[in-house]
C-alpha cells in the first residue's frame, strides 16, 4: 500500500528520534501513515471491513459499556475521547466516508445510552484533519445529540 516514492523503513525518521518516544507510537506507525497511498488504504478497508462490521460493534459496545460500569463504581463522569475507527492515516477518507461515520455515529450513541457525560466523534475531526473543513455539517448534527442529550 506504500506510495512509489517512499524511501525505505531503515532510512525513515519521523520528525527525529524523539517523536516516537514523546508518543508511544512506533516509527513504523508513522512511515505506514507518512507514505500510505491513502486511496489503496481506504479500498483496503471498503474491501475487508463488512466481514468484521458485527465484531467491531459487539467489541466497541463492550468497551463502552465496561467503561460505563468502571466510571459508575468511581462515582467518576464517563468521557470517551477518541476516535473509535483506529489511527489512520491523514488523507485516508475511510473514517469520514459513510462506513466510518456510521462506527462513530453507533458509539456516541452507545455512549449517551450508558450515561457518558462527552464523546469525541472521532480522531479526524481535528482541525488539523480535512474532515473538520468538509463535514462540519455532520459534526455539528452529531455533536447536537451529544450536547442536547
Amino acid at each position: 500500500m506504500l506510495r512509489s516514492d517512499a524511501p525505505a523503513l531503515a532510512d525513515y525518521q519521523p520528525g527525529g528520534p524523539w517523536l516516537p518516544a514523546a508518543t508511544g507510537i512506533p516509527r513504523e506507525l508513522f512511515y505506514a501513515h507518512d507514505w500510505v497511498d491513502p486511496g489503496r488504504w481506504d479500498l483496503w478497508l471498503c474491501e475487508n471491513y463488512p466481514a468484521h462490521r458485527q465484531t467491531m460493534r459487539e467489541t466497541l459496545a463492550e468497551w463502552v459499556d465496561s467503561v460505563a460500569e468502571f466510571a459508575c463504581r468511581r462515582g467518576a463522569p464517563a468521557v470517551f475521547g477518541e476516535g473509535v475507527v483506529g489511527y489512520t492515516p491523514l488523507l485516508t477518507r475511510f473514517e469520514e466516508d459513510a462506513v466510518g461515520k456510521d462506527i462513530a455515529e453507533f458509539v456516541v450513541d452507545r455512549c449517551l445510552a450508558a450515561g457518558f457525560h462527552g464523546v469525541v466523534l472521532t480522531s479526524n475531526a481535528a482541525h488539523h484533519h480535512p474532515m473538520w473543513h468538509t463535514d462540519q455539517d455532520w459534526m455539528r448534527r452529531v455533536n447536537s445529540r451529544i450536547t442536547t442529550g
